[in-house]
């Protein structure tokens, strides 16, 4: 191409011919330094988690900060983000959402997550303070404890590995899940060949949305979901309880949950040692 590197400092004369032996030089310095740059940052990033910093991207309901060394950790929020983590691990180990409608209940209300990026949320280590350690070579992968404090208890966060990983025994149906405009979804059967009725929306020619409850069948059975909803809700109006009553019945029913799940994880762990033993 008619085109000649010069050296601006130390111009070359290449009619000498060990003029390119300097030209090598001048050429491979500047990668040789760009390598040894980056292999320090990775060294130094490396160091840094096994210390237990968070390095790279801040997780969701933690904002990034300086400690009193005026080195790099993540801290609480201390904001909405912060509480719809903690809703999406509580109210995902309750049992009462699968993993799609509760990223989507929270997406309305701020926590912005793509289907993927929520389920990995969810197993993301880091919310129970710990913080991942690639393998690097002969050294495998580990997790450390973080220098940042924990977001969700140890306990909340391996339920809702439980219920991932198909190991707890209430994990919902797609009937069980709630939706406010289906309450009743999985409660009702059809009068015709007795099935539980499902629910969905249909789109009316003016753009706006109609919910039914019909046979999963193929049955003509088809009611208004409006007016199911509100005969419900006045039968359901003549009994009223106590206040007392129903906090003690909500706080009865999240440790009859926790304790079920407690006891699902002892059974595993004895039938790996067992396992572990016939080997």
């Amino acid at each position: 191409m008619g085109v000649e590197p010069q050296s601006i400092e130390q111009p070359l004369d290449f009619e000498i011919p060990e003029s390119k032996i300097m030209l090598a030089i001048y050429l491979a310095a500047p990668e040789v330094d760009n390598d040894r740059r980056a292999l320090n940052v990775f060294h130094g990033m490396r160091r840094g988690k096994k210390e237990g910093r968070w390095l790279g991207s801040c997780l969701k309901g933690y904002i990034n900060t300086r400690d009193e060394n005026n080195r790099p950790v993540i801290a609480h929020e201390g904001g909405i983000k912060e509480e719809l983590v903690k809703s999406a691990f509580n109210e995902f180990a309750g049992g009462m959402y699968n993993i799609e409608e509760l990223r989507k209940k929270l997406n309305k209300q701020g926590l912005k997550c793509e289907r993927n990026s929520f389920w990995l949320l969810l197993r993301n280590k880091g919310y129970i303070g710990k913080v991942f350690v690639p393998a690097f070579k002969d050294e495998p992968a580990f997790w450390v404890e973080g220098l940042h404090k924990p977001l969700i208890d140890e306990e909340t966060f391996y339920n809702v590995q439980d219920i991932l990983e198909g190991r707890k025994k209430n994990l919902p149906n797609k009937f069980q899940t709630v939706r406010d405009e289906f309450p009743l979804r999985g409660y009702l059967t059809c009068p015709l060949c007795k099935r539980t009725l499902t629910a969905s929306a249909s789109k009316g020619r003016a753009g706006g949305k109609f919910f039914y409850y019909h046979c999963s069948n193929g049955c003509k059975e088809c009611k208004k979901a409006m007016v199911l909803n509100e005969g419900i809700e006045t039968y359901l109006s003549k009994y009223n309880a106590e206040p007392q009553l129903i906090t003690l019945f909500g706080t009865i029913l999240k440790q009859e949950l926790k304790q079920n799940n407690s006891i699902g994880r002892k059974e595993i762990e004895a039938i790996a040692k067992s396992v572990v033993k016939l080997k």
